[in-house]
């Protein structure tokens, strides 16, 4: 089954307009959601695929890379929600329909599956639609629609960052420019740049800033004076030589 669920971090490395739709744990499973797509006509990308290559990284250590994973331009991501929903529903037989596990679901609970479809699989929908059917409850799709959407407003509001946060790497990475201690550099840069530029996808594709406005202010505000001060350290150590900080091993600077 996919992990649908949407990462804090902005897939900003990826080409073009295409985001990463679904990550796997199987090949196979990759390769059914493939199958569906291509015959829809939705441009798709893939794990096994040198110009599909995963590119998102994160702020700080190993690029985050799951086993396969599917990119698709961010304009389709409905397109491919509702066929991947209609292909499941073809497929999907009445004894299919008893064995699965949701056929032990309340009402409420099947209810709470269609408004949160996007944290499950399209198979997951379908079922919980036409077990509720089955029993003869009306499912007013309109009104779970517009829950659904009020509840993925509120998911991806941009938050308030935390300010002391924000002011302690600004000052660690004004006084890691200060003494040219680049790595220290980097960790408050990563740091500051998430705040600033953080962004999440919605599952239609929308891109949305983690932070709001205030604290992507503040943000910038804080790399400014890291750029500042970085700049009077490269211009102390080599020419100015009004303060002599402790001395920087050699491999610092492999960053420059």
């Amino acid at each position: 089954m996919s992990d649908s669920s949407s990462q804090l971090l902005d897939d900003n490395a990826l080409p073009g307009e295409y985001a990463v739709y679904q990550r796997f744990n199987r090949e196979e499973d990759m390769l059914s959601v493939l199958e569906v797509l291509k015959e829809n006509n939705i441009l798709v990308r893939h794990a096994s695929e040198d110009q599909g290559e995963w590119r998102e990284s994160t702020i700080i250590g190993s690029p985050l890379q799951p086993k396969f994973w599917i990119e698709i331009p961010a304009n389709q991501f409905e397109k491919a929600n509702f066929m991947l929903q209609e292909a499941a529903d073809e497929a999907l037989s009445e004894e299919d329909l008893q064995s699965h596990p949701f056929a032990d679901y309340s009402k409420k609970d099947l209810e709470e599956v269609l408004l949160e479809e996007t944290d499950w699989s399209p198979e997951a929908v379908v079922v919980a639609r036409r077990l509720l059917l089955s029993r003869g409850h009306d499912v007013d799709l309109a009104k779970i629609r517009q829950a659904a959407r009020e509840k993925i407003a509120k998911d991806y509001t941009p938050k308030s960052g935390n300010r002391l946060v924000i002011i302690f790497f600004s000052l660690f990475g004004s006084f890691s420019g200060l003494s040219i201690w680049f790595t220290s550099v980097l960790i408050a840069l990563g740091v500051l740049l998430y705040y600033v530029v953080g962004s999440r996808r919605d599952p239609k594709g929308n891109k949305h800033p983690a932070y709001d406005t205030p604290t992507r202010q503040f943000g910038r505000i804080g790399l400014g004076l890291m750029v500042v001060c970085t700049i009077l350290g490269l211009l102390n150590f080599f020419y100015l030589h009004w303060v002599r900080f402790p001395e920087i091993d050699p491999w610092y600077w492999i960053w420059l």
